[in-house]
């Protein structure tokens, strides 16, 4: 059995990553993906700094064809 330890070194919490399930691309099932970003603008007339923003937002995208799985965004844009 494959226990994964808390990353933040918390008292014993212990994941059995027997029972864990592989996340597949939602377009071609391939099973990695890679760190990239979107990258989101914001205009000065919105912007709390008052000045145009350029701000990147981390997320998975398959390292097959590049897909960005929707559970990887859903998060990002809820309102």
């Amino acid at each position: 059995m494959a226990m994964l330890n808390d990353p933040s070194g918390g008292p014993g919490m212990h994941i059995d990553m027997s029972n864990a399930v592989d996340m597949k691309c939602e377009k071609c099932e391939w099973k990695t993906f890679k760190n990239t970003h979107l990258i989101k603008t914001i205009s000065a007339l919105v912007s709390p700094s008052g000045k145009d923003m350029i701000i990147p937002i981390p997320v998975f995208a398959c390292e097959k064809c590049g897909h960005v799985n929707n559970e990887f965004l859903k998060n990002e844009f809820e309102e």
